[in-house]
């Protein structure tokens, strides 16, 4: 949050003030936001300061910040050196070429990078477009029924 008091910068749970609303109003919401309730679980809340490192036990990371080429190409370059080799990073930007943001990272990431569209709603329409990027490994590329 750009809100914070200087005490509040210092303090996670502060830190995630945002997240942890959103995730509040997704528990609340009517008819349920998530597919399966029961996998709300699953969810753990945090953010790109304090929970960075997170990333790096993940099989996929799905970036979805702001509409901005400098900012994505920014968080990308932060999250190559902890991701797992063999990982899969894929963004949610529909307007910004896959090159562009993978542009000066390593062959083996962007082998591994490729975008991701979500159709809304989720719960309801079952849907996930992949799209490759110029350099993404073919063998990424796998459709399930």
């Amino acid at each position: 949050p750009f809100d914070l008091s200087d005490p509040e910068k210092t303090d996670p749970a502060a830190r995630n003030r945002i997240v942890k609303q959103g995730f509040d109003t997704l528990l609340a919401s009517q008819p349920p936001l998530l597919m399966h309730p029961a996998d709300a679980a699953r969810i753990s809340i945090g953010n790109l300061e304090d929970d960075f490192e997170t990333l790096s036990g993940c099989d996929w990371i799905v970036e979805v910040v702001v509409e901005n080429l400098d900012i994505k190409r920014e968080l990308l370059k932060r999250i190559e050196p902890v991701r797992r080799k063999g990982s899969i990073v894929s963004t949610n930007t529909s307007g910004i070429p896959l090159h562009a943001m993978s542009e000066g990272l390593s062959s083996e990431f962007r082998q591994h990078f490729l975008g991701t569209h979500f159709f809304n709603p989720v719960r309801y329409m079952r849907l996930l477009e992949l799209v490759a990027g110029e350099h993404t490994a073919a063998r990424r590329m796998v459709m399930v029924k």
